[in-house]
């Protein structure tokens, strides 16, 4: 486990602004409406730890601020299983997760390698969510690490084909979306339980997924992913822990990726957010179906851009 002791600070050289490897159009790129969503301007992060590290020369150049650091720990201090919380997070990224809201005249991505004891090495990961999503950066990082790696050009090239994933002009919905919905009871909202709240990561083992699948109807166990059932069961039990009356309406939000559903012709380098906010509100087998269903209307309807 992640050795949540662990303390350290992390000696930072100065940011560098890396500037295009050449001269590149000044112009306006349009965001989608899904990309422009208020709650998406924000700076998504990530922390990839590496076992190895390139000299500095080597370190390929990064589009955004990059930052190099030093920090005098070494990867196995950081537990035998690597996930989150990450200890001492803030000393392995450039900006304060803090002030990650503000995402106006600044730059799109901020970079921090930070060099081990041990020879390894921490790649801290910083961008603007309006620009990407999870699946987009992960393009991203395939990508520089095949230009590092000598390919002239990445494997898959990007596009930008925002307009691919706008709203209908006018809007036409064809199915209600509770997810834009203020909550009926304000007062009423657990959303934030503030101090009891606690970051823990919880395992779950072959034999630990089974159990639960058996707890399903069984018409439902084949077909239900572990994604699926463990969304319903974590659904089921945050609602009794903070303990919603019978009554109350519980909202469980997840994103669907939408990328090679039927109904939008979205490249394979498409970086940008493609997904369905979706909610849903009894036994395991009803929390399951209803966790199913937005994504049986990916499938059906294509991605509802409204």
């Amino acid at each position: 486990m992640a050795a949540a002791s662990l303390a350290f600070v992390a000696r930072r050289g100065e940011p560098e602004l890396v500037a295009p490897a050449g001269p590149t159009p000044r112009e306006l790129k349009r965001l989608s409406d899904l990309d422009d969503q208020e709650s998406l301007r924000f700076y998504r992060s990530g922390i990839y730890f590496y076992r190895g590290c390139p000299s500095p020369g080597d370190a390929p150049t990064r589009p955004g601020s990059y930052v190099t650091a030093d920090a005098d720990v070494t990867l196995d201090e950081f537990g035998d299983t690597l996930y989150p919380p990450v200890p001492c997070a803030s000393q392995l990224l450039c900006l304060p997760e803090s002030n990650s809201a503000v995402v106006v005249d600044r730059p799109l991505l901020y970079v921090q390698v930070t060099r081990l004891r041990c020879g390894g090495f921490v790649l801290g990961f910083q961008v603007c969510h309006n620009l990407a999503d999870a699946p987009g950066s992960t393009q991203f990082l395939q990508a520089l690490g095949e230009l590092a790696g000598g390919m002239e050009a990445p494997s898959v090239r990007p596009v930008w084909a925002r307009e691919l994933v706008d709203a209908r002009d006018p809007p036409c919905p064809i199915y209600h979306h509770p997810e834009y919905e203020l909550a009926a009871d304000a007062a009423n909202d657990k959303l934030r339980p503030g101090a009891e709240l606690v970051h823990r990561a919880f395992l779950f083992v072959p034999e630990e997924l089974s159990s639960l699948r058996d707890q399903l109807p069984p018409q439902m166990r084949s077909r239900c992913s572990r994604f699926l059932l463990l969304s319903a069961f974590a659904w089921r039990c945050r609602t009794a822990a903070l303990g919603y009356a019978t009554g109350d309406e519980v909202r469980f939000m997840f994103v669907v990726n939408a990328r090679g559903k039927r109904g939008r012709p979205l490249s394979g380098g498409s970086i940008e957010d493609i997904d369905l906010r979706v909610t849903r509100q009894k036994g395991p087998g009803y929390s399951y179906g209803r966790c199913q269903k937005p994504g049986d209307k990916l499938e059906d309807d294509g991605p509802e851009m409204g």
